[in-house]
């Protein structure tokens, strides 16, 4: 009998339970552990979870800005702008011609005007406010026909209505686990059997080289340009903000690819044209003639992109096109 009362013993059963608790807990903690050690092993050098950032590429500009003391000019737009011009090659030029200039590059790939705005506002001029803001526009930036644009713009603003303590809590678990901070990637690897992350390619100043590999020049892009599209109300409602701030605000054309304008709707591009000419009224806004700035096709590594050498070309020309123009006003 004292046998049997002892295996319906509280007591024994609480240790019993107790102790297998603890292992189990143990158990787990030793394979999680493990596994965030394989994972951060298999992961490539130089890669980091993005946390709350919609990639590292903005968040290592942001952090380049905020190391920078005054800032004169901040170049921004979409890819035409983060991909075209690196800005110690503009200052460079410009110092050569007697003006000391200090500009960063904030432009913001993968958006159009609406995204673009916003994230400047929330990264860039919330960190470090310049006298002279450059935008940089092309048909493209306007087109409402680019569904694929639209939808990252959509996705990227998002991430600002996310709250401040989510984002702090998203990336302080991305970096003590990188099985949380690479959970997107993980996933998407054992549904495709591919590692897809973006790459980081930030250099000076918040210039972003591509890959000069890429020889796809011509594109088929649908292009539909309206006065009264989110589009274009979003580039005239950030002209009014950032000239409200008393900010000068300079407006140069984007580069394409000689072969891709030919093929492009000479009607949508004449409403892009009486765009740019209706900018140009508003106050403390000068668009800048930049027609005299030729590329050979020869550096472009697609239809609006220019590979190194040829953004280094193109910033020294537009330096050029500044300097002429009376720089600075």
């Amino acid at each position: 009998m004292k046998f049997l009362s002892s295996i319906f013993s509280f007591d024994s059963n609480n240790f019993k339970t107790s102790k297998l608790f603890t292992l189990t807990l143990l158990y787990v903690i030793v394979a999680y552990v493990s596994i965030e050690l394989i994972v951060r092993y298999l992961i490539p050098d130089g890669q980091f979870p993005t946390g709350h950032w919609r990639n590292n590429e903005l968040r290592i500009q942001t952090s380049q800005l905020e190391e920078l003391g005054d800032v004169d000019i901040m170049f921004t737009g979409s890819s035409l702008c983060a991909s075209n011009i690196p800005p110690d090659e503009f200052d460079n030029e410009m110092k050569r011609k007697g003006v000391n200039t200090t500009s960063f590059n904030a432009g913001i790939r993968g958006c159009d005007y609406e995204g673009i705005a916003e994230g400047f506002k929330r990264l860039f001029w919330e960190r470090k406010p310049s006298k002279y803001v450059v935008l940089v526009v092309s048909p493209f930036d306007l087109n409402e026909a680019s569904l694929f644009v639209r939808d990252r713009t959509g996705s990227f603003i998002k991430t600002f209505q996310t709250p401040s303590y989510e984002a702090m809590l998203v990336d302080f678990f991305s970096q003590s686990s990188w099985i949380f901070g690479f959970r997107n990637e993980i996933k998407e690897y054992f549904k495709t059997r591919k590692w897809n992350y973006e790459e980081p390619a930030v250099d000076v100043r918040g210039y972003v080289p591509l890959d000069s590999k890429s020889e796809n020049k011509i594109t088929d892009i649908e292009l539909k340009i309206h006065k009264d599209a989110i589009t274009t109300k979003s580039l005239f409602n950030f002209i009014n903000w950032l000239v409200n701030r008393n900010v000068k605000v300079i407006i140069i054309e984007g580069l394409m690819f000689s072969l891709e304008r030919e093929r492009l709707n000479p009607q949508e591009l004449k409403k892009f044209y009486e765009i740019l000419e209706e900018i140009d009224k508003i106050e403390n806004v000068k668009l800048l003639n930049t027609t005299g700035i030729t590329m050979d096709d020869k550096f472009f590594i697609d239809s609006i992109h220019l590979g190194l050498e040829g953004g280094k070309i193109y910033a020294k020309k537009l330096a050029n096109k500044f300097f002429n123009a009376g720089f600075p006003w």
